[in-house]
């Protein structure tokens, strides 16, 4: 790679960066309604609007956040809070220090601001973007699995305490979440 196209792409993360922190810092207090879910598989939205929800994966000890009807999606920033005697979290990445969970494809994790799990407070932070010139997500996708030590008994707690959906052009993007 060129001196020139090095710059450029350097750039380019930093401009990025500097979108998301604005929109991050403007939104802040735009969070999740206060009656945060518990695991469910439906959602509580009308239609054409987004919806975020977190599911129990079918084949493995996991639970599943997915984003519904949504455009252009391009950054997230996810808090969730969980018991963690009750939801044994386990690392999606080995190689990396700390407890982490899985990205998904909606947005794709070009660039990982934060990805932790604290199991002393039961608090996921999970804040991700895309990266340049990559186009915003549209659809229905999976935004990140919590890989868990061992399989759920019954519905665990998982709160969303907050979440922040932005658009390519550093716009929030308005969210409902399920139960």
């Amino acid at each position: 790679m060129s001196s020139f196209s090095q710059n450029r792409f350097y750039m380019l993360i930093m401009v990025t960066l500097f979108m998301l922190t604005a929109v991050l810092v403007g939104c802040q207090g735009k969070t999740a309604s206060p009656a945060s879910p518990t695991l469910s598989a439906t959602s509580v939205t009308t239609k054409g609007s987004t919806a975020l929800r977190i599911v129990q994966a079918k084949e493995k000890a996991a639970l599943e956040i997915w984003v519904d009807q949504v455009n252009n999606l391009y950054a997230v920033d996810l808090e969730c809070t969980f018991d963690p005697t009750k939801l044994p979290v386990a690392d999606a990445d080995a190689s990396k220090e700390g407890i982490q969970i899985q990205p998904g494809q909606a947005p794709t994790a070009d660039f990982v601001v934060t990805n932790e799990v604290n199991m002393q407070t039961g608090i996921i932070r999970y804040v991700v973007t895309q990266v340049a010139p990559r186009e915003g997500f549209n659809g229905q996708g999976l935004l990140a699995t919590i890989n868990l030590q061992v399989a759920p008994v019954g519905e665990p707690s998982i709160s969303v305490k907050k979440i922040i959906l932005v658009s390519r052009e550093g716009q929030p993007i308005e969210v409902t979440v399920g139960k």
